[in-house]
């Protein structure tokens, strides 16, 4: 059994500084002030300070005693140095945010970090190019902007100097989790010209604007535009911009008047908190209406109209959608529309100034400001539900049976791509003259447009053009789902007239033969002819392989309860206990 002599004491062993001895030395300090040498080969390590473990010598990092100057800037471009000490990532990580935030064009938006850059889109025809905008900055994208912008170095032991190195392996990863920590500028969107503010001011200098929130990427210099320009300014400036559109085939004066809010709009969209969705309709193709976008695109960003197709999914569609107003693109068109459009997640990016989105894959919401115009073109395009009343139906048609052989005397597309600089300040003038006079137009308010009102449709209407607000009735005309309402409260009133009934008399209605008395003995039954044409309608409706279901039918009649047409509305009435089904009658509005 081993004694307590025997036990070996635990050993406390300590660098003694101060020491003097030869490198492959170190001189350990041992209980009872016993001194020993020990002799390390391993060229690995060399005798030194235990601090210098940590810290190599030669004072703060930034000031080593040899190797390329720390802390500022190198030979390398001019990029920074940080100093990579083990023990100090929180230093480490303060420094290179500081300086990603002041020399990498990094912002957060929606709590994640993004850079403004030239993404590649598709045009019409299938063609690339390259258009602006927001692109989110995972781990291995924060490595290459930190290896682009920063040198890395550590201190060498064995040759006991600093030496360049590569981006440490955890730092991206720390810089993506700091949401809410980061030192970055908070980004709304970018923009390729110069623009409004909200305050009416003119954002016009390349790169981030702190006051609006926008980056932008105009680089043609100043644009000279006078501090109050006058009436006769504006109209100059509207005579610019109309002969754009002067050859295109407008059906009406109001459908001029919303292309010329579509060129506004597409300019000043920065400034609006929303902005209505421009949709140009034409009888056939060939007619010139992805044409037109390309103008308003070409304007706006200096080419032409990337697209967004439009799958007969409409959950495929809106994965689109969802893309392109994370990436930002300030302009989106939905090419070629060959059905009806209704879309609760277009609606709300068209309405709504801040939304709440899911990238594709991912289960976190990201918020953001809406920043985009959006566009859409078809022949004989429709929109339906609540989409009608924030959409600009602009139609178009040449009158003749082969449009696509018309041919312009210009190119207005060509000439913007010419002349951009003096078509943005036509544009430019005509909404700064309006907000610099003292007129004030009192139109009839838009829901949630106030904005477009104050910038864009006032001032078209105070130079004499026709409301472009007028196309959302044009909208409402075609809408399928209002013309079908409004042909079923006609067969509802003609067959019950002003008394209750049920979803099953309805069906009841459409099913006996002329021979049958009414179900409800009273009224006379719809004409065979009435009947089968009623029947169609409700099938369209609530249809369920091939007969008018009484669920969906209960469905569709609640969801239009109360919305008048032609001076009348369905309202619910009684409640049946004993069927325990609610009644319906047609009112008076």
């Amino acid at each position: 059994m081993e004694s307590s002599d025997d036990k070996k004491p635990e050993v406390d062993v300590q660098v003694l500084e101060g020491a003097n001895f030869s490198e492959g030395e170190e001189i350990l300090a041992l209980p009872g002030d016993k001194i020993i040498l020990q002799h390390i080969y391993n060229a690995e390590i060399l005798a030194r300070p235990k601090k210098s473990r940590d810290r190599p010598p030669g004072g703060p990092p930034g000031d080593p005693p040899s190797g390329p100057p720390g802390g500022g800037a190198s030979s390398d471009g001019g990029r920074p140095c940080v100093d990579v000490v083990r023990g100090e990532q929180g230093r480490i990580l303060r420094e290179v945010e500081s300086h990603l935030a002041a020399r990498a064009a990094l912002f957060e938006r929606g709590g994640i970090l993004v850079r403004p850059e030239l993404a590649t889109v598709q045009f019409a025809g299938g063609s690339e190019g390259r258009a602006p905008a927001l692109h989110g900055q995972e781990v291995r994208a924060i490595m290459r902007v930190c290896a682009e912008h920063i040198q890395f170095r550590k201190f060498n032991i064995r040759e006991r100097q600093w030496r360049l190195d590569n981006v440490p392996k955890e730092l991206p990863s720390m810089i993506a989790g700091g949401a809410g920590h980061w030192p970055f500028e908070h980004i709304i969107g970018v923009v390729s010209c110069p623009t409004a503010r909200r305050d009416g001011s003119i954002l016009s200098a390349p790169g981030f604007d702190a006051k609006s929130g926008f980056y932008s990427f105009w680089a043609g210099g100043d644009i000279k535009i006078p501090d109050k320009p006058t009436r006769a300014d504006a109209e100059a400036a509207l005579e610019d911009i109309g002969f754009l559109i002067s050859e295109f085939p407008f059906v009406d004066s109001v459908s001029h008047a919303g292309a010329l809010s579509a060129l506004i709009t597409s300019v000043v969209r920065p400034a609006l908190r929303c902005a209505p969705f421009h949709a140009i309709s034409a009888p056939s193709a060939g007619t010139g209406k992805s044409f037109l976008v390309d103008l308003f695109a070409m304007l706006a960003t200096g080419r032409r109209c990337p697209v967004q197709s439009v799958s007969a999914d409409d959950l495929e569609t809106e994965k689109q959608i969802v893309g392109a107003l994370l990436a930002g693109y300030s302009i989106i068109n939905l090419d070629n529309v060959n059905r009806e459009i209704q879309s609760n997640l277009l609606c709300q990016a068209i309405e709504r100034p801040i939304i709440q989105l899911r990238a594709l894959g991912a289960s976190t919401i990201i918020e953001i400001e809406n920043t985009s115009t959006f566009f859409a073109t078809g022949n004989a395009l429709s929109v339906s539900g609540d989409l009608v009343r924030r959409t600009l139906l602009i139609k178009l048609d040449p009158g003749i049976e082969r449009p696509e052989s018309r041919e312009f005397s210009f190119d207005p597309v060509a000439l913007v791509a010419a002349e951009r600089a003096r078509y943005l300040r036509a544009v430019l003038v005509i909404v700064k003259g309006y907000l610099a006079s003292s007129d004030r137009l009192d139109l009839p308010p838009l829901a949630s447009f106030a904005d477009w009102s104050r910038m864009v449709r006032e001032p078209l209407v105070w130079l004499g053009v026709a409301d472009p607000a007028g196309l959302i009735e044009t909208a409402r005309e075609g809408d399928s789902a209002l013309q079908a309402l409004r042909a079923v409260l006609a067969y509802l009133e003609q067959a019950f007239g002003p008394e209750q009934f049920s979803v099953g008399d309805v069906i009841g209605l459409i099913s006996h033969a002329d021979n049958e008395p009414a179900l409800w003995g009273k009224r006379p039954a719809l004409s065979e002819e009435d009947r089968g044409e009623f029947r169609e309608l409700l099938l369209n409706v609530a249809g369920r392989s091939g007969n008018v279901n009484g669920r969906r039918l209960s469905i569709w009649l609640t969801r239009s309860e109360g919305r008048i047409i032609g001076g009348r509305k369905l309202e619910k009435g009684e409640r049946d206990n004993h069927a325990k089904v609610f009644r319906w009658r047609i009112a008076k509005a």
